[in-house]
């Protein structure tokens, strides 16, 4: 995965991110909305035929960033959580 920040200010970020899979954004984006300092969590495919989405972050208090981090560390968490799992039932 390569991920470069495009824009960057106190409530915004605009990432793009090259190849990885759309889901793993909307993953992020699903963990994003769960917090109530997010105004806003959105990733798009740029092109259909390259590994390429963007994402947007804006919030209504509090860094973007620190809010991205934090919720890839909950995303983390509970792929390993559900991991676990599924080795107990094997």
């Amino acid at each position: 995965m390569d991920a470069t920040v495009v824009d960057f200010d106190d409530n915004r970020v605009d990432l793009i991110v090259k190849e990885e899979d759309i889901s793993v954004m909307h993953i992020l984006q699903h963990e994003l909305l769960k917090n109530n300092k997010i105004e806003f969590a959105g990733a798009v495919i740029r092109h259909d035929l390259m590994k390429e989405c963007e994402m947007r972050i804006l919030t209504k208090t509090g860094n973007p960033l620190d809010a991205l981090i934090e919720s890839t560390k909950t995303a983390h968490e509970y792929v390993k959580n559900l991991a676990q799992l599924i080795k107990k039932v094997e």
